[in-house]
This record gives C-alpha cells, sequence and structure tokens, in this order.
C-alpha cells in the first residue's frame, strides 16, 4: 500500500491490495475457529469409538459367556468349546472366526485343575491400544466380567469387576467355585 501511495504511475493496483488485505485478515479471523472447534472435537470423536468398542467387545464377551453355557450344557457332553466349535454349532457369530471384532482381539482358553474342573476363560484386548481401546476385558465361567486398564495387555481374574468402585476388596476370594462343606 505504501508503494502505491508513493508512487502510483508505476505500482498501482490499489484496489487489488486492500482485496489481498482483506482476504488474508478474513482467512485468519475463519481458520482460527476452525482450528479450536476442531481441537475440541477431535478427541471427543476418538474417545466415542473408543468407548463404543468397548461396549462392543463387552457385548461379545457376553454372548460368548452364553454360548459356553449352552455348548456345555447341550453340545459339550459337559465340556466348553473353542471359538471354532462354537461357531461350527451356531452359537456365535461367524464372523469371530478370526478372533477379531471390532477393535478388539477375543481368545478362549479352557481350563482344567486338581480337580478335573473343566472351565473357560475369554479375554478380550484392544486391536491397538489407546486407539481402539483401553480396558482389556475378562470373563469365566463364573459370570463375572473383570476389567481393566492393563496398556494394552490381557485382563486376568485379578482386575476389578466391572463397575465395581474403588472401594471392592482384592482380597475377597477369586475362586468362585463351590467349595466342600466341613
Amino acid at each position: 500500500m505504501g508503494r502505491v501511495k508513493r508512487e502510483p504511475w508505476q505500482y498501482g493496483g490499489r484496489g487489488m491490495a486492500i482485496a489481498g488485505l482483506v482476504l488474508s485478515i478474513m482467512s485468519v479471523v475463519s481458520v482460527v475457529p476452525i482450528g479450536i472447534v476442531a481441537a475440541i472435537a477431535i478427541p471427543n470423536l476418538l474417545a466415542s469409538r473408543r468407548a463404543a468398542n468397548e461396549g462392543s467387545a463387552i457385548s461379545t464377551l457376553r454372548t460368548i459367556e452364553s454360548a459356553e453355557i449352552v455348548y456345555q450344557s447341550t453340545k459339550g457332553n459337559g465340556k466348553y468349546g473353542t471359538l471354532k466349535e462354537l461357531i461350527t454349532e451356531g452359537l456365535i457369530d461367524p464372523r469371530l472366526a478370526a478372533g477379531r471384532k471390532n477393535g478388539y482381539n477375543f481368545t478362549v482358553e479352557l481350563t482344567t485343575d486338581e480337580m478335573n474342573y473343566l472351565g473357560f476363560s475369554v479375554v478380550g484386548v484392544p486391536t491397538t491400544y489407546r486407539s481402539t481401546g483401553v480396558r482389556s476385558f475378562y470373563i469365566d465361567e463364573t459370570g463375572i466380567l473383570r476389567a481393566g486398564d492393563n496398556s494394552g495387555g490381557p485382563s486376568s481374574k485379578m482386575d476389578l469387576p466391572l463397575g465395581a468402585g474403588s472401594e471392592y476388596d482384592r482380597s475377597r476370594r477369586a475362586d468362585y467355585r463351590a467349595q466342600p462343606v466341613y
């Protein structure tokens, strides 16, 4: 603008210079609010996606647990089944054949102990920690769903039950099977 004012015959274009300044100011004024909205919205969108994945994982663990109970009582002759067996019997969604669903990996482990007691445990772990989920989940034949932020590692029966507050007594007995009466 200064050059145009001093030497209008050489530089000219005063209107174009003003238009350029106005557009520059408008772009700065419009970018700042968009940046603020994005800074607020993007983390909320990612958090809601993680929450949806965790909700889906909880539902999937409950479905697998129900399928294990049905399999054990009707098809398995008192034994629990693997993911493949549950799918073969039509008790769970075939998309779980690979052990993955909605950002979580699922594994079923069949267990025995010294009394030849057959059991199972199902673990759900985020595929990508902090991106697809934060908490890992665990459920076994007791039906108690446990959850914990284990930095992407699996949950176990040592984690707190889902929904238990900090007042939950961790020293409680973790083995819920029937005990002999003396």
